[in-house]
Formats: structure tokens, C-alpha cells, sequence
């Protein structure tokens, strides 16, 4: 019994709220009929709903899921099945005690997202604001398109998502044909089971390898687009108010245009593939609002010329990752995440470092606030305190405000207690408080021994006072009198 699903047969199936899903059941008896159900979490209780079983083929059946109303966006576990044959009814579950069902997967349930695509001009000029033709089902918070041609591609933000929607082709784009490769959204996130994680990624391709790479949160369409633009040079809209470049293919000439944009002009470059930018970019905005976004995946930059202080080549690429098999970070924080810099010391100038943190990190820290810690890996294995209170922003992403940077960083929602950061000292006042107090101690014992000690000395002292016995040899001791007598002068050599 398993999934065949029109996309692979593992077990990553997405369909949407309305598609059929087939299934395979083998049997050595014939199926009359049946039901499969699908399993879900809701308010931390397990649920389940049932769809008719219709056979298709030679043990191929099928499910409707539009025979739901409103089934929600869900990823559903195979968690029943029954099978009527010959009037009798062999039930397979995981929820009941009944024989156990012979299938551990899932199925992705889905909305689609985008309605509607299309651009109305074919032919663009470098650096042009293109506006586009965009209808989806819910509030699209981000999105990007990616153009490829023969040697050349180029990927573009999209602009004023909630009124107008606009790319601008990029100022270092090589002239020529395109088609689009993708266009890809990002909207909140509408599965229950995944609630930690805010946003939801869709991308629509002409690709039909992307399909299979779906995931949660993250859902790959095949589209049929057939869109193809023509891009040439136009002098005239080169200056605007944003200049978008493909840090590829920043040349001299490039370098000179930043510098000769006016003030208040923002300048994005896609390090997404060659993550070192060059200084003379940092150089060509120093001492000018000019606004320098440096995108790195989904990762992101963000410099102003009147805050660089040191013209240099910088390396943008970062991880988010799991710090648990660091023990010696985990002495000291347990939920949270580890940010991996590739740069180490100080940057051009001060610059906001956007980022979000995916999947199974998100969970203890979703919606809380963070607190930023460099942790010195090499030296004192300690953290340094930089920032607190990060808030989330409504597509899921952080931003840390840093000058420099070293190797790892530690966002968490958790104080790091003292005695783990950098500069602690144990209290000098806790020290001496100690010190008195052993000295303390090891005044009233030895006044104890002294006190004890001299009562042995008068117990002797009150043995040799007794009446002399008129004779004239002396009175031998005893050997307890002789013992008491060494006691007394051992003693007295100790102290």
C-alpha cells in the first residue's frame, strides 16, 4: 500500500486542495471497495478524515480530496485503510487497536498561491522599471523572478508587492534573449503542524526538475510560461531611483556608475554567486546616502555609503546552523541558533545582516526576542554580550547591526549566565568573605585544642602535687601516669 502520486513515488507528495491521489494496494484477495484516511494534529488532539476509495486500474486506486470542503493546507500522515471484500471489511489503522497500517508516509496538502502571471512588454532596457501583471490568492510578502538565455541568466526582486508590482532589469544584465526560468513568492506560512516557521516559499517553474524538490514550506509547481523578453542599452535609463547589478559582472565602467548616481539612489548587488565584493564598490558610495543592499541567497547586506569608514573587499556569505554538537556553547545556552561568518574582523562600516532561522531551530525561539552573543572560540571559549531584544519581522527574518565580525555569533532567547562571559572575574568581596571565614574556623579549633590540651597538663600537674611518701628512693609512676606525662610534653612540643 503506498502513494504513486503524479510527481514521484517516494514519500514527497504535494497535491493541491482539489487534485486525485492514487494509491497501490496490493492484496491476494479482490477489493470491493474501501476508505483511506489521512491523519492530522489539531490543538495537540489526532484527527483523521476518510475518502472513498474508486479503483482505476489493476490495484491502482483513487482519492478526491476536492470531496472535502475546505480541506486545509496540511501535511496528512496515511493513517488508515479499509478494505471491503466479499462483505467482510479488514480495517488496517494507526490510530486503534486494530492490525497496524502496513504504510508510514505522508502527503502534502496545498493552496495555490499564484492566480495569475504574465508581463505585457517583451523588450527592456538596462536598469528598467517593468511592471507586471501578478494576481495571487493571499498577500505576497517577497518574491523574485529568474531570466535565463543562451550563457547568461539574471534573477530580480520584485517591487511593490501590495499596490503595483515591478522588476527593474539589471544594470549589468548581458544584452539579448531570455525566457523566465521561475518566478518565486513568499507568503505566511498556512501549515498547522509547521506553526513555528512563518513564511511559506512557492515556486512556479519551467523546470520540471524543480518538482522534485519539495519540501515543506517550500512548494515547487510546474507552470507552462512562455515568457520571453529582449534586452538591450538604453542611455537614458541607466539613472533611476534603485540600480540593480549582478556582482558577476561589476566591471570599471559598473564601478563608475555607482559612484555617479546621486543621493538617495539604492544600490543592489546579488552576491549569490560570487560572495567577495569588491572595495572599490564600498569606496564608490563612502560619505554619500547612497544605500548599498548586498543580497546572499536569502541571506542580505546593508551598508550606507555615510557609514563606511574602511573601503575593503568583503566575503557576504553566512550559515544559520545548529550549535548542539558544540558542547562547550552548549554548557552555556540550550535553544537557539549559531551564525557563521566567512568574514573575520572589522567591516567596511556598520551594516544590517538580515537572515531567518529554518525549520526545526525555529521552534523554541519562534516569536520571542533574541539576544546576539559573539562566542571566542579560539582563546577564552567565552560570549561576549552585543544585542537584545532582535524581533522577528513579518516574513520570519532577523537583523543584527554589527561593525565587525568574527567567526560565530549566538542568537537565543535566553540570558548567558555571568560566569560564561567574557571579563568575569569571581567576586573579590565573595573572596575575602571566604578567607575571614577560614581563618575564622581555623582559629576557634586550635583554641579547642589548647583548651583540651591544658587540661590534660593540670590533670598530671594535680598527680605530682599528692603528698611525697617519706622515703628516701623515689616513688616510681605508673605506666598510665608515665603515658600521661608524654601526652603532656608532646603536646606542648606541637603547640
Amino acid at each position: 500500500f503506498y502513494s504513486e502520486g503524479y510527481k514521484s513515488k517516494n514519500d514527497n507528495n504535494y497535491y493541491k486542495v482539489n487534485e486525485k491521489v492514487h494509491f497501490k494496494i496490493e492484496s491476494n484477495f479482490n477489493i470491493d471497495g474501501g476508505t483511506i484516511s489521512l491523519g492530522y494534529y489539531e490543538n495537540r488532539e489526532e484527527k483523521e478524515i476518510s475518502f472513498e476509495l474508486k479503483k482505476i486500474a489493476n490495484d491502482i486506486y483513487e482519492i478526491d480530496l476536492g470531496t472535502i470542503q475546505n480541506i486545509k493546507p496540511e501535511s496528512y500522515s496515511l493513517s488508515g485503510l479499509k478494505i471491503i471484500s466479499g462483505g467482510n471489511t479488514y480495517t488496517y489503522s494507526s490510530l486503534y487497536n486494530e492490525y497496524e497500517v502496513p504504510y508510514i508516509g505522508s502527503i502534502t496538502v496545498y493552496k495555490t498561491f499564484l492566480n495569475d502571471f504574465s508581463i505585457d512588454n517583451d523588450t527592456f532596457a538596462l536598469n528598467e522599471k517593468t511592471y507586471l501583471n501578478l494576481k495571487t490568492n493571499d498577500k505576497a510578502l517577497s518574491g523574485e523572478i529568474k531570466f535565463k538565455g543562451d550563457n547568461k541568466q539574471f534573477t530580480v526582486s520584485i517591487h511593490d508587492l501590495d499596490t503595483k508590482p515591478y522588476i527593474i532589469i539589471p544594470y549589468t544584465a548581458k544584452l539579448g534573449e531570455y525566457e523566465l526560468d521561475y518566478i518565486s513568492l513568499t507568503g505566511k506560512n498556512p501549515f498547522r503542524s509547521y506553526s513555528h516557521i512563518n513564511s511559506a516559499k512557492y515556486i512556479y517553474s519551467n523546470n520540471d526538475a524543480n518538482i522534485l524538490k519539495n519540501e515543506i514550506t517550500t512548494i515547487y509547481e510546474k507552470r507552462d510560461y512562455n515568457i520571453k523578453i529582449n534586452v538591450v542599452k538604453d542611455e537614458s535609463t541607466i539613472i533611476g531611483e534603485l540600480l540593480e547589478l549582478d556582482n558577476d559582472l561589476i566591471t570599471d565602467d559598473v564601478i563608475k556608475e555607482i559612484k555617479n548616481v546621486k543621493d538617495g539612489v539604492e544600490i543592489k548587488i546579488d552576491a549569490s554567486n560570487n560572495t567577495t565584493v569588491k572595495s572599490e564598490v564600498f569606496e564608490a558610495i563612502k560619505g554619500h546616502d547612497k544605500t548599498l543592499n548586498i543580497k546572499y541567497n536569502d541571506y542580505s547586506w546593508t551598508f550606507n555609503g555615510k557609514d563606511i569608514t574602511e573601503p575593503k573587499k568583503l566575503k557576504v556569505n553566512f550559515a544559520v546552523a545548529d550549535f548542539k554538537k558544540y558542547e562547550e556553547i552548549t554548557k552555556a545556552v540550550k535553544n537557539g541558533a549559531l551564525v557563521v561568518f566567512s568574514n573575520y574582523g572589522a567591516l567596511p562600516g556598520k551594516a544590517t545582516i538580515r537572515f531567518n532561522i529554518k525549520e526545526e531551530l525555529a521552534k523554541e525561539i519562534k516569536n520571542k526576542k533574541l539576544n546576539l552573543y559573539m562566542y571566542d572560540s579560539d582563546e577564552t571559549q567565552k560570549f561576549e554580550l552585543i544585542d537584545t531584544g532582535i524581533k522577528q519581522d513579518k516574513e520570519g527574518f532577523y537583523e543584527i547591526k554589527l561593525s565587525n565580525t568574527s567567526s560565530y555569533y549566538v542568537v537565543t532567547p535566553e540570558e548567558i549566565a555571568d560566569k560564561y562571559l567574557i571579563g568575569y572575574n569571581f567576586p573579590i568581596l565573595l573572596v575575602v568573605i571566604i578567607i575571614l571565614s577560614i581563618i575564622t574556623v581555623i582559629g576557634i579549633v586550635v583554641l579547642i585544642i589548647l583548651k583540651v590540651r591544658k587540661g590534660k597538663k593540670k590533670k598530671i600537674v594535680n598527680k605530682e602535687e599528692t603528698p611525697k611518701v617519706e622515703s628516701s628512693e623515689s616513688v616510681e609512676k605508673t605506666p598510665e601516669e608515665e603515658k600521661v606525662v608524654e601526652e603532656v610534653k608532646k603536646d606542648e612540643k606541637e603547640i
